[in-house]
């Protein structure tokens, strides 16, 4: 019933319409039904309804890790306790789209390419590298320039790699040295689908890879469950892509461009805490697809009836004060948190 709601016409929405969605976001579950009346929040009811109308890869994956956090953040809108790589992952990310886009449309016309293709050896490649991107880092704190040496490594490993396949003339690294895109945001209107792609390169062989970046540690409790969430992360970013109704929103702006983005075959998540052990490639298969369309569609449907029950994936006695802004505050305090079993099984049914 809802979802009806939140893609109705703002203006077409009638009070009716706006209790009704308030009863199945705010009340149905019963999970925070005591803390919140019609009456204190009638006046952001428009404004929340309008901003449920898209799924982002994060509120995808929220919703597989534990619904309530999908509630907490994007529907009661809790202050949330980030961990401090959060802070500074944002602030890499930065300096990882500035280090390209200085380069404007043209690598070429930017003196970063002649130093690149002048560089005398792997050691003076390196520094090349590092420098730059050393020059854009907000702070320099020992956590961040080890992270920011692990991106200039890298970028190293990556442009030496294409520089020993195709060599170094001046069109290679325009069209495979600087990515094809940094930091897309995308709006899917065939979809209703939103987010920002970290990166799309071309490789040596013509293909296409989807890069997500992370600055946080990989868990290596499960390979295989780890490896099934990277997958599904990357395979988002492609559903994210598809469709006839696809705009870039500039960052800038909020101006929107409809665009036609080549699908890439391939993707890889790059862990910068454990570079070595952590650099995975795959081609993105239909399965892997299936997946995230899977969970997209769980997330609708939680929309849809209300159901944002917690069910924690890790052990709340550890993992989940990891991973969850809302642990110390909310969690530790909810009778419905505390009715999940202590070693993190799921005890809610749908």
């Amino acid at each position: 019933m809802s979802l009806k709601l939140i893609h109705k016409p703002r203006d077409e929405r009638t009070e009716s319409d706006l209790k009704c969605a308030f009863e199945i976001l705010f009340q149905a579950d019963g999970t925070v039904s005591r803390y919140f009346r019609y009456d204190e929040v009638r006046e952001r009811m428009n404004d929340l309804l309008d901003s449920l109308q898209m799924c982002s890869k994060s509120r995808m994956m929220s919703c597989d890790l534990c619904p309530f956090s999908v509630k907490c953040k994007y529907i009661v809108k809790a202050e949330q306790k980030l961990p401090e790589i959060a802070r500074i992952g944002k602030n890499l990310h930065f300096a990882g789209e500035t280090f390209w886009k200085r380069a404007n449309r043209s690598l070429t016309e930017d003196p970063l390419c002649d130093e690149l293709k002048n560089a005398r050896d792997d050691n003076e490649l390196y520094r090349i590298i590092l420098k730059r991107f050393f020059d854009l880092v907000p702070e320099r704190s020992k956590q961040i320039l080890d992270l920011a040496s692990s991106f200039a490594k890298f970028e190293f490993e990556r442009i030496s790699g294409i520089f020993g396949d195709l060599g170094k003339a001046k069109d290679v690294i325009d069209e495979f040295v600087k990515p094809v895109h940094c930091e897309l945001a995308i709006e899917n209107y065939s979809n209703d689908l939103m987010g920002i792609i970290d990166r799309i390169d071309r490789t040596s062989n013509g293909e296409y890879l989807l890069i997500e970046y992370k600055f946080g540690k990989p868990k290596y409790m499960d390979i295989n469950w780890q490896e099934r969430l990277i997958t599904k992360e990357i395979s988002f970013y492609k559903l994210l892509l598809d469709g006839n109704e696809v705009y870039e929103i500039e960052r800038d702006t909020f101006n929107a461009k409809k665009i036609s983005v080549r699908a890439p075959k391939y993707g890889a998540m790059i862990f910068f805490q454990d570079l070595q052990n952590s650099n995975m490639m795959f081609e993105i298969e239909r399965e892997h697809i299936e997946s995230a369309e899977k969970s997209v569609q769980s997330y609708w449907e939680r929309l849809n009836t209300g159901n944002f029950k917690p069910k924690p994936l890790f052990s709340k006695n550890s993992d989940c004060m990891d991973w969850c802004g809302y642990y110390d505050e909310i969690c530790e305090h909810n009778d419905e948190w505390k009715a999940v079993d202590a070693v993190g099984d799921i005890v809610w049914e749908d």
